[in-house]
């Protein structure tokens, strides 16, 4: 219908006039590493592909940068690339000499000849390990005599857990060249986990190298930031809504750089071809992409051990996640500030992450308590109204409306969100509360299972299964008590062991 005009680029390093934002984030990376008056190390964390490397490269590496720090020798290292620390050591002074010669400073034979000799015995492949390393500190300690600073960007830090063959002396050895003032390397990683975390996931290695670095957190885009985002389609002359595209990209990407990115860029494809944008067929369109994220990003929380934690945060019950975890993965990215809790980044992510509470056992009594029992209320009530029963008691018991109108609106947009992957079952949605309100309902039908006579015996305790339910997300002060998260085990014993004696009937 009309000339392709997308601005929108993503799967690489973004930098110059495609970077946007991370103000706040570019002054403190250029504030501890360029303008400190040592230069301390820093390290930018976040979930893949919130654009870290791209923060890096665009304050540190770029001709702006350069031009901007004259005295700063920025070196790049990708350590997934690397074999081991002394393969990245040497690299590291390759790299320092080549950038030297290309801006002119060999062209002082002060520092030119003394460190052509330096590296000439660095790299004498017939050096042993400490020979090598005194040779390295020497090299590195004649271009800082000179005026030189040395930052280095160890890109997809993350693998430092594989491929040093002694975790802990190499991080000694980076502990090392930073600690002494004469050498003085400036760090910058960029990972998925914090350091600290890299670290224990090493091996028990003890190594106090996570204290050196300022921990800058690279998450979601703010408004301004997505907004920013979204204008480069307005620049480059494609006719959007601006209101709209931002609402409809705060639910379905949550302002995530490279999901927006890909968003947009199918956005302006369609109003190539149609003129419009319609949002629930790109998010159709973007099924597949969107889950293959999701599931990349839930196999790292799973190694992690997060996944169960974040499961159990946002969606109940609480049984092993304290506060200081939903803090951890709010500090990351996973988490943001919702209304007076927390959520998943986006709509969308929290309504995959639902799916997948669906079919994780955090809880093994739990679940089988659980899933017993909404089993059990569905077919007693597809058994006395045929399926689907959920009109049959709205007629019947015009009190119950309002909860099954919040069931039907869970179980529609799960089904917006994901389609065939989404359940239909509408009690997959239902809360303790919820379940006890049907129960209650009918008790009369439910009493010879349940048992006493006096629905009153359950109603304090299906009172204690819904706030265990309720997820640490929604109400950050309102963690359990160990006595209560007991209290829960215990009736969802007694829940399974009724519901399996009727059944043996």
């Amino acid at each position: 219908m009309g000339t392709l005009i997308n601005p929108y680029s993503y799967g690489g390093i973004v930098f110059g006039e495609r970077f946007v934002g991370r103000h706040d984030e570019r002054a403190r990376l250029l504030q501890r590493v360029v303008h400190s008056a040592e230069g301390d190390s820093a390290a930018l964390v976040g979930p893949p592909r919130t654009g870290k490397s791209s923060l890096a490269w665009e304050t540190l590496m770029t001709s702006t940068a350069r031009h901007d720090a004259p005295q700063v020798i920025p070196v790049w290292i990708t350590l997934a690339d690397r074999t081991g620390l002394t393969d990245l050591i040497r690299t590291i002074l390759e790299l320092v000499y080549d950038d030297l010669s290309k801006v002119g400073g060999l062209r002082d034979s002060r520092l030119r000849d003394p460190l052509d000799a330096a590296m000439r015995q660095a790299l004498d492949p017939g050096r042993e390990w400490d020979e090598f390393y005194m040779d390295a500190k020497k090299t590195l300690r004649l271009v800082r005599r000179h005026g030189w600073r040395v930052i280095v960007v160890l890109d997809e830090f993350d693998s430092a857990r594989k491929i040093f063959d002694d975790p802990k002396y190499a991080f000694d050895v980076l502990r090392a060249l930073t600690n002494e003032q004469d050498v003085r390397v400036i760090w910058v990683t960029t990972s998925r986990r914090e350091l600290q975390q890299i670290v224990d996931q090493a091996g028990n290695v003890g190594s106090n190298l996570p204290h050196l670095f300022e921990e800058i957190p690279v998450r979601c885009f703010e408004d301004d930031e997505l907004a920013e985002l979204v204008g480069r389609a307005v620049d480059s002359g494609v006719k959007i809504n601006v209101v709209d595209v931002l609402t409809a990209l705060r639910e379905l990407t949550g302002g995530h750089p490279w999901l927006s990115s890909q968003a947009l860029s199918e956005a302006c494809f369609m109003i190539a071809r149609t003129g419009q944008v319609d949002w629930a067929l790109i998010t159709q369109k973007m099924f597949h992409p969107f889950t293959n994220y999701y599931d990349d990003l839930c196999k790292l929380l799973s190694e992690d051990g997060r996944l169960d934690l974040l499961l159990e945060i946002l969606f109940g019950p609480q049984l092993k996640a304290k506060v200081r975890d939903l803090l951890q993965l709010a500090n990351t990215g996973i988490l943001v500030p919702f209304d007076s809790g927390y959520r998943a980044f986006s709509a969308h992510f929290s309504d995959y992450l639902r799916l997948q509470a669906r079919t994780t056992d955090t809880s093994e009594l739990w679940s089988d308590a659980t899933d017993s029992l909404r089993d059990h209320v569905d077919t007693t009530f597809r058994t006395l109204f045929d399926d689907p029963w959920d009109a049959a008691v709205e007629r019947e018991k015009p009190s119950s409306a309002p909860v099954l109108a919040h069931l039907r609106q869970a179980r529609e947009q799960e089904a917006r969100s994901f389609g065939p992957l989404a359940s239909a079952d509408l009690l997959d949605f239902a809360t303790p509360s919820e379940l006890w309100f049907f129960i209650e309902l009918y008790w009369e039908l439910f009493q010879p299972v349940l048992g006493p006579a006096d629905p009153n015996a359950w109603r304090p305790k299906f009172a204690v299964l819904n706030k265990v339910r309720q997820p640490l997300a929604t109400s950050p002060t309102g963690a359990v008590s160990a006595r209560m998260r007991q209290n829960a085990r215990d009736y969802c014993t007694e829940i399974l062991e009724k519901l399996n004696k009727s059944s043996a009937r």
